[in-house]
């Protein structure tokens, strides 16, 4: 099957990065501690290479004033 590429980001951590990106964060250290989130498992969440909890993205939506629609709309799941 192919890929649709008509969507921006292919995964949920590209979408944090380009988010963290835009809003003036070269790096990811410094965001994590503006989440008060660990920057490691930041890291990792940008990376995709775990699960969300629930409470950690409420804290991103929250953090760019994103509505769960909004910040998935561009994502494939």
């Amino acid at each position: 099957m192919a890929k649709q590429e008509n969507s921006k980001f292919s995964t949920v951590g590209r979408r944090l990065k380009s988010l963290r990106i835009e809003n003036g964060f070269s790096n990811y250290p410094d965001l994590a501690a503006e989440l008060a989130i660990e920057p490691k498992q930041y890291w990792l969440l940008e990376k995709d290479l775990v699960d969300f909890r629930i409470s950690s993205l409420a804290r991103i939506l929250k953090y760019y004033k994103l509505s769960p629609a909004e910040f998935f709309e561009d994502v494939q799941l």
